[in-house]
C-alpha cells in the first residue's frame, strides 16, 4: 500500500497503481469470492489483492 498526496485524493492505494484499496475491499464485499475479485482487478497479483 502506498499513500501519495494528490493520487486517488490521498486514499491508500495498491502498490504503485491508482487502485485504491478501498475499491477492492468493496469489490470483495460486493463479489464474496477471491477469485472474482482477482478477475475484477487483473492487473493485481494474487499477494497484492491479499
Amino acid at each position: 500500500m502506498s499513500e501519495t498526496e494528490g493520487v486517488c485524493g490521498g486514499y491508500p492505494c495498491v502498490g504503485d497503481t491508482r487502485i485504491p484499496v478501498r475499491s477492492v475491499v468493496t469489490a470483495y464485499w460486493q463479489l464474496g469470492d477471491f477469485a472474482q475479485t482477482m478477475d475484477a482487478f487483473p492487473r493485481l497479483t494474487r499477494e497484492e489483492i491479499r
